[in-house]
């Protein structure tokens, strides 16, 4: 009795019959599950006497969440497995912690908290499901390329017990290493439960804590491999420990498939949490050496999920910290494919004449040959792959920073000996935006290099001291910290809170942008910017293990960037693409294939769409010599819009949405009425960012059926027209619109379904989202708002309640300064349930 009355009150869930629930959800609607759709575990909250509804089935978690006096308005929102990044589980500690607990984080939407009765829920049952569903169905193995394989043919080998045919790489040959992915030998299964009641596995839970006992700094990954997978079972069946971290009483666990933390809670330790991070959401990560008096060694990792960043203190003498860096340099870098050979295709010949005065005080980076930083850190000490080259570098006091095929490489030396020394490493798939600043005129002798990355950082509140915001933000995981690496948890804190009003200490953006200072006269300014390009484009000339080509390093033409700002002037106009292209090529911004489709001048700034990014020349200062040049590639836009001009507001305007949580979140760009067509702008941005993806409709031959809007009066009517409501409109008729009166879709992309509201219209297409927003008196100024459908999480609809009069359509998109899309819809227009299958079907096209 006592055991429901705290379920009651705890709101914990227990587990249901998942077939009767399913039934249920079929009675609400048809639509609700998609076509083949099952349930595999269902859970109620307050001890099954709750509103609220849990449902694991074979493609989501979907949640129902009954809301007000009356229940009648009811959420459903989804997450679908695939865009799950991490998840955890954790058992019932003891005394009055009597509830186990299950956390998800999900690409773009807030992480969902599930509180268990620890008596009616087999955890690790829930655990099996979820690597069976969330896990890769792949492994990567490495394999020899034999000596009568040239590059580019293909070869028969067996890897793991399977024969297959290998196509070798056309930049590897004869002995070296290259990765190959597989299917999973045993990928894993899973039963259904029944609806009867459960026991957590306590024993295999207890057998496994008094296994961790000592204090043991390294454990044998075999061993605990074989324990995480039969007490308690946590691993898949086919995974494998590669490495394994011990500290106090915490455990960091690196497998073949993800990155697990083994986190033991409270003073007697039975509160357990079982963290799971996938190996794609780890977007760099530093080694950092121990030092004379600082004993310990250090590993971070930082992830794309938000403020969630690992650390864990390694023990010196008892950990090898160069093969945990190789370790984790192959598995996110890529397979190492070949030992070093010296002599490799690197920038040589660079003379270092040292550092003046005022470089060395600001520690000002000066250029120093590539080569020699190649030799040297392919040996002493063994920081590069042996495939990896390094093909620029420079150096400031003590510090130095490297441009390799794979990576950014900065190493910062600590310390007055020395001896302590961080290695970080940012893969150039993490960078999402960069630029490079020139320097200024009088005591401003620096240029400067920006990156903006993927790295999700959320600051935590300021400090008192040196003005910076706390370093442990929500989700930092400090593997060694109180009581023998407690994992500390510090709560949510948002970025604009850390500015205090203005008078606080400014916002530090963490990993989410790196600001590198050079000496001005030591560094060729384009020669980066090239390189940048480069590597980072997503159609650049270079790929993995690739060197760029050296026409790309060659030295700039002097003079060039001052004709370029002496060209384009300072009035508002659009410039020639066919000059514009030809002033950029000169000046050293364009890379060799890459071209200008759009140029238009805005004061003294240049906003211009090549290719293969947008390019931004922003020009600062009263003299306007310090000039930045900050790119963004297609790949990192997640939204876009076009505003044409209204009657007294002149200016139109593009806005565009990064994956960046920095200051390159946001985009905007105004342009002179008259003189940019803002429908071919944003045909262009469609095309580049949208182009290639599936043009035909996701819901085949039976859309969303149209119904139009019953004539209401009296009271309700009145609610609809104040609350101005969308309702449905016919598709094929906005179909015709879209493409003919106003061109706004691409040829081969089609209207799904459609919603007018007022003068707005909420479209649905085979590629994305549109939302049309008609402003002012006279209707002038529209705007047209592009979300892919590529880049949306998850979703949500809510039914209409006795008060609120309307149902509700919530999309999640991977887009930080967005997060997601509400829309009302008139109650009785459309069937909501109809609604999310569609827009459940056209999500499920992208899934990987």
């Amino acid at each position: 009795m006592l055991g429901r009355l705290r379920d009651f009150v705890s709101d914990n869930a227990v587990l249901v019959d998942s077939h009767a629930e399913e039934a249920k959800l079929k009675e609400i609607s048809p639509h609700l599950l998609h076509a083949g759709e099952s349930v595999v575990y269902a859970f109620t909250g307050r001890g099954g006497n709750g509103r609220d509804h849990y449902y694991l089935t074979d493609r989501r978690l979907l949640v129902k969440d009954v809301t007000g006096i009356t229940g009648k308005q009811v959420k459903y929102r989804s997450y679908p497995f695939r865009n799950i990044k991490a998840w955890s589980v954790s058992t019932a500690g003891g005394g009055f912690d009597s509830d186990s607990e299950l956390e998800i984080w999900c690409s773009g939407m807030d992480k969902i908290e599930i509180e268990f009765s620890k008596d009616k829920v087999d955890l690790f049952s829930i655990q099996k499901f979820l690597n069976h569903k969330i896990l890769p169905k792949e492994e990567v193995h490495a394999v020899i390329v034999p000596g009568n394989c040239e590059p580019g043919g293909k070869f028969q080998c067996t890897v793991a017990g399977q024969t297959m045919e290998v196509q070798c790489p056309v930049h590897n040959g004869p002995g070296d290493r290259i990765s190959v992915a597989i299917p999973a030998t045993n990928p894993g299964t899973y039963s259904p439960p029944t609806c009867a009641m459960t026991q957590e596995k306590a024993s295999a839970c207890s057998n496994f804590m008094n296994w961790l006992g000592s204090n043991a700094t390294q454990v044998d990954p075999r061993e605990l491999e074989q324990r995480l997978k039969t007490s308690p079972t946590v691993l898949d069946d086919d995974e494998r420990i590669e490495m394994a971290f011990h500290c106090g009483r915490d455990f960091l666990v690196l497998s073949s498939k993800r990155l697990l933390i083994v986190d033991p809670r409270g003073i007697t330790g039975k509160k357990v949490v079982y963290k799971s991070i996938l190996w794609k959401c780890i977007k760099a990560f530093m080694v950092e050496t121990a030092g004379t008096f600082d004993m310990d060694a250090e590993l971070v990792l930082w992830t794309n999920i938000s403020g969630l960043t690992v650390q864990q203190d390694l023990r010196r003498g008892q950990c090898d910290v160069l093969a945990v860096q190789r370790f984790f340099a192959d598995r996110i870098l890529g397979m190492d494919a070949k030992p070093y050979t010296p002599g490799a295709d690197v920038t040589q010949g660079q003379q270092d004449p040292g550092a003046s005065m005022f470089a060395w005080l600001g520690d000002d980076n000066r250029q120093i040959d590539a080569s020699q930083a190649n030799m040297q850190f392919h040996s002493n000490p063994p920081i590069l792959q042996g495939s990896e080259v390094c093909e620029m570098a420079f150096t400031g006091r003590r510090d130095l920073v490297l441009f390799t095929t794979k990576r950014l490489i900065r190493i910062d030396v600590q310390g007055w000996t020395g001896k302590k020394k961080s290695y970080l490493s940012i893969p150039w798939s993490s960078v999402k935006n960069f630029g490079v600043k020139s320097a200024g005129s009088f005591l401003d002798k620096d240029s400067e290099m920006m990156i903006w990355t993927d790295i999700m950082y959320v600051m935590g509140p300021p400090t008192e001291d040196c003005g910076r915001p706390g370093q442990v933000a929500e989700g930092m995981l400090d593997m060694a910290g109180l009581a023998g690496g407690i994992m500390n948890m510090v709560a949510d804190s948002a970025m604009d809170a850390a500015v205090d009003d203005g008078d606080g200490p400014p916002p530090d953006p963490g990993m989410s942008f790196l600001e590198f200072d050079f000496q001005k006269d030591r560094v060729d300014l384009m020669g980066v910017q090239r390189y940048l390009a480069a590597r980072i484009l997503p159609t650049g000339l270079a790929g993995l293990d690739v060197p760029v080509p050296a026409s790309v390093m060659a030295p700039s033409t002097p003079g060039a960037l001052e004709g370029l700002i002496n060209w384009m002037g300072d009035d508002g106009h659009a410039l020639d693409a066919h000059t514009l292209n030809a002033q950029l090529g000169q000046a050293g911004l364009l890379i060799e294939g890459e071209a200008v489709a759009m140029g238009f001048k805005a004061g003294r700034d240049t906003f211009v769409l090549t290719s293969k990014r947008v390019l931004v020349i922003d020009v600062q200062g009263f003299t306007g010599k310090r000039i930045a040049y900050e790119s963004t590639p297609y790949s990192s836009i997640r939204a876009f819009s076009v505003e044409s001009a209204g009657t007294f507001d002149r200016d139109a305007e593009i806005k565009i949405y990064t994956r960046n949580t920095w200051t390159r979140s946001e985009i905007a760009q105004d342009l002179r009425k008259g003189r940019a067509d803002v429908l071919a702008i944003q045909n262009y941005l469609a095309m580049q960012v949208i182009g290639k993806d599936d043009g035909s409709s996701a819901l085949g031959p039976d859309p969303v059926p149209t119904q139009a809007p019953a004539s209401v009066g009296g009271a309700e009517g009145f609610l609809n027209w104040l609350g101005d409501d969308a309702h449905q409109i016919n598709a094929q008729s906005v179909n015709d619109r879209l493409h003919q009166d106003t061109p706004i879709l691409l040829a081969d992309e089609v209207v799904d379904f459609a919603f007018k509201c007022g003068r707005d219209m909420y479209v649905h297409t085979s590629k994305r989202m549109l939302f049309v927003d008609v402003q002012g008196w006279t209707g002038k100024k529209v705007e047209y708002m592009t979300y892919p459908l590529k880049y949306c999480t998850g979703f949500e609809i809510e039914t209409a309640g006795y008060i609120d009069r309307d149902c509700d359509i919530r999309v999640y998109m991977d887009c930080p300064s967005i997060g997601c899309h509400k829309q009302d819809i008139r109650k009785n227009t459309v069937d909501i349930f109809y609604l999310q299958d569609a827009i459940a079907a056209k999500l499920a096209r992208f899934d990987p």
